[in-house]
């Protein structure tokens, strides 16, 4: 098993199904790139993963 942190690169990572990706990855210790209609909707995640979560404003 590689024990490497990956890079996703998630769209629609606001809701549904992206935003379930998205945690199971940053849960991981995996880094996303995200892009969601509504950006605020990743704040929280934002906060809750420091330094994991890359998107047009938590960059």
């Amino acid at each position: 098993m590689n024990d490497t942190p990956r890079v996703w690169y998630v769209t629609g990572a606001g809701r549904g199904l992206g935003r379930a990706v998205t945690v199971a990855a940053l849960t991981a210790g995996d880094t996303v790139v995200a892009t969601a209609r509504d950006t605020r909707s990743l704040d929280d995640l934002a906060r809750r993963y420091p330094g994991q979560l890359r998107s047009p404003r938590s960059t």
